[in-house]
């Protein structure tokens, strides 16, 4: 464990947030791979998102001889994300003083960015495949670090296409405690966009500027009752104000990101009258003084002169609100399907990020989908809902637009590869007890490609990945080198 130690610490505080790229990582990576005696190989994986840096990598260390016949299914492949969500806010990371990037070790738990999903779990199956690369394989053992899980698992996707790898069976990291996972959710990711006509307004006396911002807890959008939504805060803030009869003037309202973590900061500018002004800031201080927790909300209010303000037209944040509404009702038609054994229990869908285009506001979607609930019924749902929206402002133009759809796990219990795995981690102590798990992993696009594939790792999922605090535990990951090392043994000797 000591040297699993050595080597988070240096991993945890490279950071690789999907939307910026890890070549960082996967450098440093590749130096303390090559150094161990593995072979190595990077995939610059290219992608056409906007806004998503080019610099997305897969790292494949191997163990063996990889030049086997490609009719015969041959190997085993451990698979692990590399990227991260946003550290959320440093304040919240209060088991490691702030630093999100610094690993902190607190008894036997590990605090730190990546520690849980999935970066650790990535050094325990280069640990444990150390062992055999002296020793003569019947097939080659494979570890591929792989990019842009967080954004429709582009890096999984790109390894499966690229036939780099050539294995049987396919063990995908994820925290789970341990426990084998027998189902998880779908996963839909998708843009809805309100475009306008760009015109010059005029100030009209709105001179008083106010910057709002709002304050939440990060989460994991497949557990969004873990979180506290700031954008939805927001946006409540605002229609409080405006049904308050305060005229307020938008230039802005965004927050959030592109990846799976409920938003916990968002921030809208708006202007007001001189004459409202003080009413607003009496206003303010009186829903602070109401609220549980004070630092929910701040602004920073100010003047300006009519010179130079960009308002944006008037029907757009009630659309937004529309909007909102309408997906609230699709979250309710969702709860017509039902798994008790999922937390939650029924599909979600989030809004993950608000943020403004040429000409246009755009909401990111981000639904996690229980497997009566398919990609396309959701896409009809969400079509529905705005179609339902859309008369309502004929002077936008409303549109969705699906951007990944990523397939859940589905284990069939009488499967024999998954059985053998289940003695196995009987003959090490490990949980029999199989689990449905809410996140999607890149589990369910390699038994979609037909490899046998099991969903394992140390960590726990609830309450830690993509929120403040994440951690791992030691003894866990102790285990989970043991284990991965008695797969190797069973399959590559």
């Amino acid at each position: 464990m000591k040297r699993l130690l050595e080597d988070a610490r240096r991993i945890i505080k490279v950071g690789s947030i999907s939307p910026n790229g890890n070549d960082e990582l996967v450098n440093l990576l590749s130096i303390l791979m090559e150094e161990r005696g593995f072979k190595v190989q990077s995939q610059n994986v290219t992608h056409s998102f906007d806004g998503i840096s080019k610099r997305q990598f897969n790292l494949i260390a191997t163990i063996g001889d990889p030049l086997v016949e490609r009719k015969i299914k041959r190997g085993v492949l451990f698979v692990s994300p590399l990227d991260t969500v946003y550290p959320a806010a440093t304040a919240a990371w209060t088991e490691s003083e702030g630093q999100p990037f610094q690993l902190t070790q607190k008894g036997d738990r590990l605090y730190g960015l990546g520690t849980a999903h999935a970066k650790l779990d990535f050094l325990a199956k280069l640990l444990a495949a150390q062992k055999f690369r002296d020793q003569k394989l019947k097939t080659p053992i494979y570890v591929a670090g792989v990019c842009a899980s967080e954004l429709g698992m582009l890096g999984a996707k790109y390894l499966l296409r690229s036939s780099i790898v050539n294995p049987r069976q396919v063990w995908v990291g994820a925290p789970t405690n341990l426990h084998f996972v027998k189902e998880t959710k779908a996963h839909l990711g998708a843009k809805l966009v309100i475009s306008y006509q760009l015109r010059d307004r005029d100030a009209r006396g709105f001179n008083r500027r106010v910057l709002l911002t709002s304050n939440g807890k990060a989460a994991h959008t497949a557990f969004p009752q873990q979180g506290s939504h700031a954008l939805m805060n927001l946006l409540g803030f605002l229609k409080r104000s405006m049904d308050s009869g305060f005229e307020l003037q938008l230039t802005r309202i965004q927050g959030g990101s592109q990846v799976g973590q409920i938003p916990d900061f968002a921030e809208s500018e708006f202007f007001l009258t001189s004459h409202q002004f003080e009413d607003f800031k009496r206003f303010f201080k009186d829903i602070i003084r109401s609220l549980p927790d004070p630092s929910m909300f701040k602004v920073e209010m100010g003047g300006v002169g009519d010179v130079g303000v960009s308002f944006l037209p008037d029907t757009i944040f009630p659309s937004v609100l529309e909007l909102v509404d309408a997906l609230r009702s699709v979250s309710s038609r969702l709860e017509a399907y039902y798994d008790p054994e999922y937390s939650p229990p029924v599909s979600t869908v989030v809004i993950t990020q608000i943020r403004h285009l040429i000409g246009g506001i755009e909401l990111t979607l981000d639904a996690r989908l229980l497997r009566q609930v398919n990609g396309p019924v959701l896409q009809e749902f969400l079509h529905e809902a705005i179609r339902q929206v859309a008369p309502k402002f004929p002077s936008l133009n409303l549109t969705l637009r699906p951007d990944t759809l990523t397939p859940g796990l589905i284990i069939d219990p009488e499967n024999e590869a998954f059985k053998k795995a289940l003695s196995m981690a009987k003959d090490l102590d490990l949980p029999q007890e199989t689990k449905k798990l809410a996140i999607t992993t890149e589990g369910g696009l390699f038994q979609q490609a037909g490899y046998d594939t099991f969903v394992w790792g140390p960590g726990s999922p609830d309450a830690n990945v993509h929120g403040p605090n994440e951690y791992n535990e030691e003894s866990q990951l102790d285990r989970a080198i043991q284990f991965y090392q008695s797969v190797i043994e069973k399959n590559c000797l």
